[in-house]
């Protein structure tokens, strides 16, 4: 299967879970209705959630933060779940951390 025959498998079984989740319908109803396997149906139901569980939640720091204190070896590990993490030195360049983040809150 190539790149694009993935990609629009992923968008259909996208538009199945969002329709079955506005229909109000079981899953077993829905997937005989779409003449859908459950197994199928079950494994993209699955990745949809995982997919949408993961949100950006908004956090203060104090804006006097005194990086002179770490180790010039200190980093900072920001976790996304358990499926990645973002080690962030502790000479950051803040507009670049700024652009990875908007990047990720838009994934």
């Amino acid at each position: 299967m190539t790149n694009a025959e993935k990609a629009r498998n992923a968008r259909t079984w996208k538009q199945h879970i969002e329709t079955w989740q506005a229909s109000g319908m079981s899953q077993a109803g829905y997937c005989r209705q779409y003449n859908l396997s459950e197994k199928s149906f079950g494994y993209w139901l699955r990745k949809h959630r995982r997919a949408n569980s993961l949100q950006l939640v908004p956090i203060s720091l104090p804006v006097d933060i005194d990086h002179s204190s770490w180790p010039a070896a200190s980093l900072m590990t920001l976790k996304i779940g358990n499926c990645a993490s973002l080690e962030i030195p502790a000479d950051f360049d803040q507009k670049a951390f700024e652009r990875i983040v908007r990047v990720i809150a838009g994934i």
